[in-house]
């Protein structure tokens, strides 16, 4: 099975983003709920190994405060929030999962999931690869400039596991970071 780990901000917060990304065309908001991808989605062929490694990295992080910030670009192919992480807790947060995984995908004979890229944390908004065009982004992105200077805080004190079945991808698990 494919899973992927991520982070979803509070409920109110993600009712706006997922309603802003409804408004558009696009096929993201059918895709997936709104989120912050902590490790991409990859095959495991053990989910209880690949779950009892998440709950190992995650038992030495405690909660922390992120805020969803701008929307900006990759390209003219995504349109996404920033995410602002001054103490750089997503970032530990990202490392300790991503090390951890791939000691036990290493264990299960799976491929190491490669870091090719810098971690750059962020919420999409719309991508092209989903049928938004770039003109369509734009005229996006001019409602979530607003949306986002309505954005508060918010603690981090879990992470979505999610699975990919024959509708697309469901959450499967919320595991909790260290207990205070």
């Amino acid at each position: 099975m494919r899973y992927f780990i991520g982070i979803t901000p509070e409920p109110e917060e993600q009712a706006k983003i997922d309603a802003l990304r409804h408004r558009f065309p696009g096929k993201l908001a059918q895709h997936v709920e709104p989120h912050i991808t902590i490790l991409p989605p990859a095959e495991y062929t053990q989910a209880s190994t690949m779950e009892q490694g998440l709950l190992t990295a995650l038992s030495s992080t405690s909660s922390f405060t992120i805020q969803l910030g701008t929307p900006s670009y990759f390209g003219k192919r995504v349109l996404f929030f920033s995410v602002l992480d001054e103490g750089r807790s997503l970032q530990n947060l990202r490392d300790s999962v991503w090390e951890e995984v791939n000691r036990i995908r290493f264990t299960d004979q799976l491929p190491i999931i490669e870091d090719s890229r810098a971690f750059h944390p962020h919420l999409t908004l719309a991508m092209s690869s989903f049928g938004t065009p770039f003109v369509i982004m734009q005229q996006m992105e001019t409602e979530a400039k607003v949306l986002a200077e309505s954005f508060p805080p918010f603690l981090v004190r879990s992470v979505k596991v999610y699975v990919r079945d024959q509708k697309g991808w469901r959450t499967w698990k919320i595991l909790n970071l260290k207990k205070e």
